[in-house]
C-alpha cells in the first residue's frame, strides 16, 4: 500500500510553475544571459537577486526530469540554478503535496508528504494535487494486489500516469544486450530493451523498449488502462506458462511494452499515433519462439544475419484470445490474418495495438 508520512511543520517556502494549456515547460529568464526551460512540476524558492517588475526572482530546488522534449538548443533548468520567472507562471506550494520520484534514494520512491521537510531537500519530490495522488495511488493498490510491496509511480500534471518500471537497466546492460543480440545497426540498437517489470521464474513479466523516442516520453497513461494493462500482464504470464506449447517458455512469455501515450492529450501525438493521445492504448511486440526480445514480424524474417528463429504465431495467437477473455479490450490491431481476434490494420505487421 502507498506509504503516507505524518505531516511536518516546514520551515520551507516552495514555489512551482503554474501549468498553461499543454505546455511542458515554462522560460526560465536570466538578465542578461541565455534563456532556460522550467520543466512543470519543478519545485523553487524565492532567489536573493534582481529580476524586472513583472518577473519573479527563483531558485530551482528540484527540476522535474519527468518531461523530456525537443530543446531546440535551450537547455534544461538544473537544481541551483537562478533566475527569472513571469509572475502569473509561478505560484505557492498551497495545499499540494510532494510525490518522492521513482529515482528516489533518500526516501522510498512513491512516498506522498504532506508536506516539505524542514531542510528543503526536495530534489527528488514534485508537487501533486490531490486528484493526482488518487491516480497514483490507484496503480499503486493495483501493484500491491498483483506482485506484493509498493512501487515508484509517477503522474503528470494532466493525470496521466507511468508504468510502473522498477528495474532501468544500465549503459553497460544495454551495451552488452545489444552485443548479445547482434543489434549492430543504429536502427537496430535503438530497439533494445530498457527496463524491465516485476519477476517471475526469473524472467520479467513485461518489459519497456524505448525506442526512437525520449527517454521516459511515452509510458503514460490513464490510471485504470495502467491497471488493466498491469492485470493483464500478470494474468497472461500465469496463464502462458500453464500453455502445452513448445515456444511457452518463461522468457517467451514476456510482454515487450511500447509506446503507452504522451505526457498529456496533446494532437497530434508526438510520438506518432492516431489513438494514443487517449492514454488508453498500448503498442506490444509479437511473441517469438527463440527467447529473444527484439522485434518480429508476422510477414517477413528477422533482418538480423544467420538468425533462425522469430514469430511465434501460436503465442501470439493464445495472447490475443487471452486478453479477449480477460481484459477489457476495445480495440486490437494485428494483421496476420492467422490470428483470431485481431483486426487488420495497416502499419501493424510487427505489433499488436490495444486499447482499453
Amino acid at each position: 500500500m502507498l506509504l503516507l508520512t505524518a505531516s511536518v511543520a516546514a520551515a520551507c517556502s516552495l514555489l512551482t510553475p503554474t501549468r498553461v494549456g499543454r505546455d511542458l515547460f515554462t522560460p526560465l529568464h536570466d538578465v542578461g544571459g541565455a534563456e532556460r526551460r522550467l520543466p512543470l512540476g519543478s519545485l523553487l524558492t524565492v532567489a536573493d537577486r534582481t529580476c524586472p517588475a513583472e518577473l519573479q526572482p527563483v531558485r530551482v530546488l528540484a527540476s522535474n526530469p519527468a518531461y523530456r522534449a525537443s530543446a531546440n538548443g535551450i537547455h534544461t533548468a538544473a537544481i541551483g540554478d537562478e533566475g527569472c520567472i513571469v509572475r502569473t507562471r509561478v505560484e505557492p506550494l498551497g495545499h499540494r503535496k510532494l510525490l518522492v520520484q521513482p529515482q528516489a534514494t533518500h526516501y522510498p520512491p512513491g512516498t506522498i508528504l504532506s508536506s516539505p521537510p524542514k531542510d528543503c531537500a526536495v530534489q527528488d519530490m514534485r508537487p501533486v494535487t490531490s486528484e493526482m495522488v488518487a491516480q497514483v495511488q490507484a496503480v499503486q493498490k493495483t501493484w500491491a494486489e498483483l506482485f506484493g510491496g509498493t512501487v515508484g509511480v509517477d503522474v503528470t500534471e494532466w493525470g496521466r500516469v507511468s508504468l510502473p518500471l522498477p528495474t532501468a537497466l544500465t549503459a553497460d546492460q544495454i551495451t552488452q544486450q545489444q552485443d548479445a543480440e547482434r543489434l549492430l545497426t543504429p536502427k537496430q540498437a535503438e530497439k533494445a530493451t530498457t527496463h524491465l517489470g516485476p519477476s517471475q521464474d526469473g524472467e520479467p513479466l513485461y518489459t519497456h523498449f524505448t525506442g526512437s523516442d525520449a527517454m521516459g516520453s511515452d509510458i503514460w497513461g490513464q490510471a485504470d488502462a495502467i491497471s488493466s494493462l498491469l492485470r493483464l500482464a500478470a494474468g497472461w504470464a500465469a496463464a502462458c506458462r500453464a500453455l502445452d506449447l513448445v515456444d511457452a517458455s518463461a522468457r517467451n512469455c514476456t510482454l515487450q511494452i511500447g509506446d503507452l501515450g504522451w505526457y498529456n492529450d496533446k494532437r497530434p501525438d508526438p510520438l506518432g499515433h492516431r489513438h494514443h493521445y487517449r492514454g488508453r492504448c498500448v503498442d506490444l511486440r509479437l511473441f517469438r519462439n527463440d527467447g529473444s526480445r527484439y522485434e518480429a514480424y508476422w510477414n517477413r524474417p528477422d533482418d538480423r544475419p544467420d538468425v533462425t528463429g522469430g514469430y511465434s504465431v501460436s503465442l501470439t495467437e493464445a495472447f490475443v484470445a487471452h486478453a479477449r477473455a480477460e481484459a477489457p479490450v476495445k480495440i486490437l490491431y494485428f494483421n496476420d490474418p492467422n490470428v483470431a481476434g485481431a483486426t487488420p490494420q495497416p502499419g501493424h505487421d510487427d505489433h499488436i495495438h490495444l486499447c482499453f
